[in-house]
């Protein structure tokens, strides 16, 4: 008999959970990240998020639970607040010298103007990045949807230039591997 064929409902839902945290894993903690907080950060606050699916893993929308858990369990540890008090308040978006280190230059050139964005924009933005309706967004962030359309409309444009701008710039400074000067 097949190892597979002796799995009881328990095994089958261990087996379900271990797929969603290997897929989920990264992308909360890119998430977090992008949202402004650090790696030891973010990998904190996903534990939590994925601690909390695991508890009600019969009982909630995981990937929703997920995301609201992490994003709340990372505020809470930066600021002491909820998102109810955040209202205009930043949180820093400047990445350390080792945090630098560990991506090359265009995706720390993507992160780092995720993260310049206002908060409003950049919450709506990486919620909507993880293909959440605009209504789902909404409720979690406790503003309209017609207001988190907006902001992800105003990242998305803030994004592009910044696109267009480090495009330009390497136009500009061509310097190819192999050549010497002089």
């Amino acid at each position: 008999m097949v190892a597979s064929q002796n799995r009881g409902p328990l095994d089958e839902a261990c087996v379900e959970f271990d797929d969603f945290y290997l897929a989920c894993m990264p992308r909360l903690v890119r998430f977090v990240i992008y949202l402004g907080g650090i790696k030891p950060e973010a990998v904190a606050a996903a534990e939590k998020g994925l601690r909390a699916v695991h508890i009600g893993w019969n009982e909630f929308n995981h990937k929703l639970t997920a995301f609201s858990v992490t994003q709340r369990e990372f505020l809470t540890s930066r600021v002491g607040c909820t998102l109810e008090d955040l209202h205009e308040w930043e949180i820093s978006s400047q990445l350390s010298d080792a945090e630098l280190e560990l991506f090359d230059a265009k995706v720390h050139h993507h992160v780092r103007t995720i993260r310049a964005l206002p908060f409003a924009q950049r919450q709506a933005y990486v919620w909507r990045l993880e293909k959440f309706p605009y209504k789902v967004i909404s409720g979690v962030i406790n503003k309209p949807a017609v207001t988190i359309r907006s902001n992800v409309r105003y990242a998305r444009k803030t994004i592009k230039k910044g696109a267009c701008d480090l495009l330009r710039s390497q136009e500009a400074s061509p310097v190819q591997l192999g050549e010497t000067g002089g």
